[in-house]
This record gives structure tokens, C-alpha cells and sequence, in this order.
């Protein structure tokens, strides 16, 4: 038997792979490996190393993974347990800006039944109600933004003046995913404004116009109650609001010191758009004077308005109406310029108590009235 040397294991080498030299032979080999894409031809080790190197891909850059590059329904299962009810949408849209985007997108339908919004030169107030209870949030002015508080919890600070706060906060979050019947949406400034409200206003109406454009549909409301500045402004608003189920309409205007804040356009409103609003109760529309023939508000029970002008036409279509309120109600307070127009021409055997020329008066019962107005210059 041959016998075999052994080396004993303290002794074996350990051979690491990078440590390995390849043969003159194996060299020459390598330089003549066909590679993919490019031609068999020798070549030096140098240039067959760059090549080898320029066919493998890079290796990706680590990329961090958020919550919203996961699956539209793994997401939504994550967000289950909040209902989607508005105090859970207003806090996560807080989480992050990723977060708050995709809620938007996803157009969920918000539980609130009306809105209440005071807006004043510090701040915004709103009153909410909601399936199930009522949610207040302020949004004033802050040496570093705007300070929110929600229903009486921590406040927070957001970057920005409170007006953009307010927009971006509260109402992209309700208007935008607002699918059912509003109740009531109320928007009303303080009766004693400065004289800088006016651009605070204007800065609101504007945004709340964005809003009001980026959604698919009309906003359906059955009670609406709006100030403004111009009267423009009120009807760019009606244009975005479903006036089939508009019961209830009024309009205010911005003054300051019990003065009305001047405008270069006038204050002259066009509610032609109402003439087709059949289920419109109620209209108020002091502050602005209209354009609108009467015989296009008096489809409505009860008017409270502010004509620039008063036809005789109009004056026999409001006769016959008049004769027909004995059976239901209508109530009428118009206010108008014409000089040419003679209340008496109405005709009826009884007058109110202190009827003039300039001032009509007529009840036919009990909730029925007529006043009619003459402007004196």
C-alpha cells in the first residue's frame, strides 16, 4: 500500500476566491469570451474588463417606501376603522401632505348637513353639523401662520395666512367630497368690517371659487345665505350651486361703518338665473339693486328685493298675483326707481293704512303683504 501524506488541518491553507490569479492560459481565454451584443474579437484584458463592466446594469438607489405606494386597497383597509366621518378626514389629512392628496382624490362622501362660516379681518369661525353631533374650528392669525383649533382639541399651527389655512384645511376637505344635500351653508362678515376687509373677502371668494370648480358637479343646497363685496361675486357663486334644490336665497353686502364699500363696476345684479329656480321660497336681496324683471321673481312666495327699474307690465303681473295670494301666500317688500310708475294704477278699492304714490300697501290676510317702495332722491 502507497502511503499518502497528510497535512494536518492546523496546516491547510485557507484559498479565498479574490485571492485566486488565473493562469497565463486562462488569461488569454478571458480575453476572448463572447459576450452579448458584442463581436468575438481578441481584444486586451483592459478593454474586455470595460465592456463587462458596461453590460451589467446598475444597481437601483435605495428608494423610501411610503404608505401611498402601496395598493389602492390595502390603503383603504389600513383607513377602515375610521369611517371616513369629517373629525377623522380633518385628522388625516394632517398626517402628511402625501395622505391628505390621496384622500382628496379618493372623493369620499362627507356626513356634514350644514355649514356656518363668521368671517372677520382675524380670523374665521365655523359651526358644522354632522350625522350625530355639531363640530366647531377656528382659524385665526399666528406670528408663525395660522392657529387651528378643532372642536375644543390641541391647537396646531399651519403655514400661511387663515384664510388659506381655512381654504385648504376645511374646505377642499367638505366641498370637494360634499355628494349629498347641504341643509344650510351661511357665510357672513362682522357688521362693524375696517376698511382692509374688503381684500380679505375678495381673497375668500376667490379661493372658495377654486374649490367650488374643481368638483364634478353642483353643489346642492337647500338654504344659502352669502356676503360679498360686489355683486358679481354672489352670482359666480350661483353658478356652481344646483338651483333645483335651492329653497331659500340671500344676499348681503360689506360695509364699513354702516357705509357700503365702493366698487368701480357698480351694484347692479343680474338674478335672471332664478326665473327657472321653481322650488326658491324665498328670496333677499336688499343690498344689491337687480336688474332682473319682476316677472321673473314672482314665481317666488316671498321677495325682498331691490329693482332698477319697474314696468307696467310688471305692475299687472304683480296685480294678478295679488288677487291669486287670497288663496296662498305671498309676501313682496320692492323697492324701485321709476318715477314713471303710479302705484295707484294697481286699482284696488282698499289701500293700506298711509298709501302714497311713492309708498303701496296692501294685506289680502293675515300672512299675505305687498309694500312697494319708491326710491327719493
Amino acid at each position: 500500500m502507497v502511503e499518502t501524506a497528510t497535512i494536518p488541518p492546523s496546516e491547510i491553507p485557507i484559498l479565498k476566491f479574490c485571492d485566486l490569479e488565473p493562469s497565463a492560459d486562462v488569461q488569454e481565454n478571458i480575453s476572448i469570451i463572447e459576450l452579448p451584443g458584442h463581436a468575438t474579437t481578441p481584444s486586451t484584458k483592459e478593454d474586455s474588463t470595460s465592456e463587462l463592466s458596461d453590460s451589467i446594469p446598475p444597481i437601483p438607489a435605495k428608494k423610501e417606501v411610503s404608505i401611498m405606494d402601496m395598493p389602492d386597497l390595502v390603503v383603504r383597509e389600513i383607513l377602515r376603522p375610521f369611517h371616513f366621518d369629517f373629525v377623522s378626514i380633518h385628522k388625516l389629512r394632517k398626517v402628511c401632505r402625501a395622505l391628505r392628496d390621496y384622500l382628496d382624490d379618493l372623493k369620499m362622501i362627507s356626513n356634514v348637513t350644514s355649514v356656518n362660516i363668521k368671517v372677520d379681518v382675524h380670523g374665521i369661525k365655523v359651526v358644522e353639523k354632522v350625522l350625530g353631533g355639531v363640530i366647531t374650528s377656528e382659524y385665526k392669525n399666528h406670528k408663525d401662520g395660522c392657529e387651528v383649533t378643532c372642536d375644543g382639541q390641541t391647537t396646531i399651527i399651519i403655514n400661511g395666512d387663515f384664510i388659506d389655512a381655512f381654504i385648504g384645511d376645511f374646505l377642499w376637505a367638505i366641498l370637494s367630497n360634499q355628494e349629498t344635500l347641504l341643509d344650510k351653508f351661511i357665510m357672513k362678515g362682522p357688521r362693524d368690517a375696517k376698511k382692509f376687509f374688503a381684500a380679505t373677502i375678495d381673497k375668500l371668494f376667490d379661493r372658495l371659487i377654486l374649490v367650488l370648480e374643481s368638483r364634478n358637479r353642483l353643489l346642492q343646497i337647500k338654504h344659502l345665505e352669502v356676503f360679498a363685496r360686489r355683486p358679481d361675486q354672489v352670482t359666480q357663486l350661483l353658478r356652481h350651486i344646483d338651483l333645483e334644490f335651492l329653497e331659500f336665497l340671500s344676499g348681503d353686502r360689506v360695509s364699513v361703518d354702516d357705509c357700503y364699500l365702493e366698487h368701480p363696476n357698480g351694484y347692479y345684479c343680474n338674478l335672471d338665473m332664478l326665473k327657472d329656480c321653481k322650488n326658491l321660497k324665498e328670496l333677499c336681496f336688499y343690498c344689491f339693486t337687480t336688474t332682473t324683471p319682476l316677472a321673473f321673481l314672482l314665481h317666488i312666495a316671498k321677495i325682498h328685493v331691490d329693482l332698477a327699474s319697474l314696468s307696467r307690465n310688471d305692475m299687472w303681473r304683480l296685480k294678478e298675483i295679488i288677487l291669486e295670494s287670497r288663496y296662498y301666500t305671498f309676501t313682496s317688500t320692492i323697492y324701485f326707481f321709476d318715477e314713471g310708475i303710479y302705484l295707484k294704477d294697481l286699482d284696488f278699492d282698499e289701500w293700506g293704512t298711509g298709501s302714497t304714490n311713492d309708498h303701496f300697501s296692501l294685506e289680502t290676510c293675515e300672512y299675505n303683504s305687498i309694500i312697494l317702495w319708491r326710491h327719493l332722491n
